[in-house]
């Protein structure tokens, strides 16, 4: 049962929580529209239009900050995290020798700030988030169907913008089995789509049949998309949920509950450290289908990124913002790595600063009381998915993981207060 104070703001949403909302808001349905998006704006010659709505959000996330500086809404999570971007980025600045590798660097991160300083709206939005986000649900369900009865007009179409090649919608198989994208830009958009939705969506709504159906279709989906990493973390969850729900007193479930996130996290670190050790070769159909991907980590992504720690960076400090994934794309692109595994990004962002990181995110878990409320299951559930996706994804670089990851921290750091005075 939720506390008082958590029943009587959760229905009602204020004037301010609109302003702070607003980022996320018009993120969430270009995320689920993008491909279709791009490939009609091309098509009535208004292709630069798609950038307007990521535009107005870049805008949008530091007017939200910046308001919340002046009206004092800042927390301690918001205090801690824009403490170790500081110190990275001047490591990154350091090690990479360009400010604006650096700078990117620090723009990957800034859905993750948003989100810290957006919390308090967000527990406050109430019904009104359960429709909308049961809107995008069944908006990305009917677009992975479409997919896969028929191919989509934007569906690998690429086009030209200046002097480069856009690709409006990644048509892909892996070893012959299409990979649905539906509405959204590739397929492992729409899996992260469907499986957040629907795991805000079982903590959020009332109607157990309602909830089953959702879920039950939610890995109809992923099947469709091939994602093999959000496969995993639904299977997983899908093992944990009967028992949450039938032995939430029980003390073994309990405790359970709370040392697995740690328990997933040091998986989660341990694997590129394994990449010397492990080597996986797939032989037969069936085993390149699952495993090809996570051999090719073992054998040159991982080991790759740890030696470019230690030849262009420091073992402690690591290479600092901007020194692996998206910004060496533009900079640094013989260097390039994509890490492919969430804490080893952590750590080449900002060495040892990664176990504080993980460490406030692990022990703050563990501390959440998932009999209490449908805040503490849903930020209990989030928290182990992201911590799963980060096994195999470099998760930091997705605005919308990235935006989970802030609330997570926020919801951490202000654990304890009413929610009119979180954060």
């Amino acid at each position: 049962m939720m506390p008082a104070s958590t029943k009587a703001t959760d229905a009602r949403l204020l004037r301010v929580d609109y302003i702070f909302l607003a980022p996320l808001l018009l993120y969430l349905p270009l995320l689920v529209f993008e491909g279709a998006l791009r490939y009609f704006l091309w098509h009535v010659g208004l292709e630069a239009l798609v950038y307007i709505p990521k535009g107005l959000m870049i805008v949008l996330f530091w007017l939200v900050i910046i308001f919340a500086l002046t009206r004092g809404r800042l927390g301690k999570a918001f205090v801690f995290l824009l403490g170790i971007l500081i110190i990275g980025f001047f490591v990154g600045l350091y090690y990479t020798g360009s400010f604006f590798q650096a700078a990117f660097g620090l723009w990957v991160y800034t859905p993750m700030l948003y989100g810290t300083v957006a919390l308090p709206s967000f527990l406050r939005i109430g019904k009104k988030g359960s429709s909308f986000v049961l809107i995008l649900w069944f908006a990305v369900m009917a677009g992975l169907l479409w997919d896969c009865i028929s191919l989509l007009p934007w569906t690998g179409f690429d086009y030209e913008l200046g002097k480069a090649t856009i690709e409006a919608s990644r048509k892909w198989t892996t070893f012959g089995i299409k990979r649905c994208a539906g509405f959204t830009r590739a397929s492992f958009s729409a899996a992260y789509l469907i499986l957040f939705f629907a795991v805000y969506l079982a903590t959020k709504l009332k109607s157990k049949f309602f909830i089953f159906s959702i879920w039950l279709a939610t890995g109809l989906g992923l099947l469709l998309t091939t994602h093999k990493t959000a496969i995993g973390i639904y299977l997983g969850i899908s093992l944990l949920g009967p028992v949450l729900l039938l032995y939430p007193y029980a003390s073994i479930v309990r405790q359970s509950f709370k040392v697995l996130p740690a328990i997933v996290a040091l998986i989660g670190i341990s694997l590129p450290l394994l990449s010397g050790v492990v080597t996986i070769a797939p032989e037969s159909h069936f085993e390149k289908v699952i495993l090809a991907s996570l051999g090719m980590r073992f054998s040159d992504t991982w080991p790759d990124a740890l030696a470019l720690v230690k030849n262009d960076g420091n073992l402690v400090l690591g290479r600092g913002l901007g020194g692996i994934g998206a910004p060496q794309k533009y900079f640094e692109p013989k260097l390039h790595n994509p890490a492919d595994n969430m804490f080893l990004s952590l750590y080449v962002s900002f060495g040892a600063g990664m176990i504080a990181f993980v460490g406030i995110l692990v022990h703050g878990l563990s501390r959440l009381d998932l009999r209490d409320s449908w805040h503490n299951r849903l930020f209990w559930l989030l928290g182990l998915a992201v911590l799963l996706q980060g096994w195999t994804i470099n998760a930091v670089e997705d605005p919308l993981t990235s935006i989970i990851l802030g609330l997570l921290l926020g919801y951490i750091f202000c654990k304890g207060k009413t929610l009119e005075n979180r954060c």
